[in-house]
């Protein structure tokens, strides 16, 4: 289960592109592009896109939004996200991330 992004840095508005390659079958998997903030008080996420894939290759494009943007700060941190998610009859989900930035 893997994540290939096309570009890690990208403009807002712009189009995040990749591939994703799932070699399991039988296990539901999804794919999502979120923000999320860390730090400091509360976590939010934002869910962009999402869907449910099968095995093999998939290409995936989807266009971002104006904001947030990315940032590190001391406090917060926004990361942007492309997430796969294996998730399992039993025992914990696999989680695979990969993150870009998201900047002027």
């Amino acid at each position: 289960m893997q994540v290939q992004l096309e570009r890690g840095q990208l403009r807002p508005g712009e189009v995040v592109r990749g591939r994703v390659q799932l070699d399991a079958e039988g296990a539901r998997t999804e794919l999502s592009v979120l923000w999320e903030t860390q730090g400091k008080g509360t976590t939010d996420l934002g869910v962009i896109h999402h869907r449910e894939l099968g095995t093999g290759e998939h290409p995936f494009e989807v266009a971002l939004p104006r904001l947030p943007l990315t940032y590190v700060g001391t406090l917060i941190k926004v990361r942007w996200l492309v997430r796969l998610r294996r998730i399992a009859t039993i025992g914990d989900d696999q989680v695979v991330d990969a993150e870009f930035e998201v900047a002027w």
